[in-house]
């Protein structure tokens, strides 16, 4: 192994993704109410557009993709609803730190692949801007320039589980599949990885596996034992 990709949401950051996906709709539909946006058709607009990016074909990145769809759904400029995610992110996300659960062992599982020469890339699903997902990495105690690559919408064309999402990254290093490892805790987006011939580490813990697949990776334990692993 060379290449080593690290999902973030539940694998370096546990949590509970369904317990951060509410605190998250919640907290951030209370700023669309003085546009006469409940929650409930807010959460709609969003978990629409966030599908929208997820079946993303690759000729526009997802960012595109979201502004397109939220554009027509909410009912007002889309540049109004930017300012205000972008006001929120600086300086309500933060709270959602809460509902998730840190761990010492990420920041020094990403220094044992730097000291071993691996290339760490952060395959964290593209669907948050760059600047949540900087915030999210703060959380778990890691340092963005940890990473040679951060997936986030703004860089992205696909989202995972699609397999392009990895030839992307596979194809902008020159990456040999063999000998790249995908780390996470989803059996569907993660694991699915192994299909372009890379290893597999499940992280237990707060396993996702919403579609009951079988577990077959080629390696699987906590944190803890993932650090032992690249220690």
């Amino acid at each position: 192994m060379k290449h080593i990709l690290f999902d973030l949401d539940g694998t370096l950051l546990p949590m509970r993704l369904d317990e951060f996906s509410r605190a998250y709709m919640k907290s951030l539909s209370v700023r669309f109410l003085k546009y006469g946006i409940d929650a409930e058709k807010f959460a709609g607009y969003m978990w629409k557009s966030m599908y929208a990016m997820i079946n993303n074909n690759g000729d526009k990145t997802n960012e595109e993709v979201f502004r397109e769809c939220f554009s027509e759904l909410i009912p007002i400029d889309f540049d109004v609803a930017q300012n205000e995610f972008m006001d929120y992110y600086e300086h309500d996300f933060d709270k959602l730190r809460d509902v998730t659960y840190p761990s010492q062992y990420a920041p020094k599982i990403i220094d044992a692949c730097r000291q071993n020469g691996f290339d760490v890339i952060l395959a964290t699903n593209p669907i948050f801007p760059r600047y949540a997902t900087l915030k999210r990495i703060a959380w778990a105690g890691m340092n963005p320039d940890d990473f040679a690559h951060i997936t986030v919408y703004e860089n992205s064309f696909h989202c995972k589980p699609n397999l392009d999402y990895y030839r992307d990254i596979i194809q902008m290093f020159g990456y040999d599949p063999e000998d790249c490892m995908m780390v996470g805790n989803d059996v569907a987006e993660d694991m699915v990885a192994s299909r372009l011939g890379m290893k597999t580490y499940l992280v237990e813990g707060f396993v996702e596996n919403k579609y009951n697949l079988p577990l077959a990776p080629d390696y699987k334990g906590s944190l803890q034992d993932l650090y032992e692993f690249f220690s």
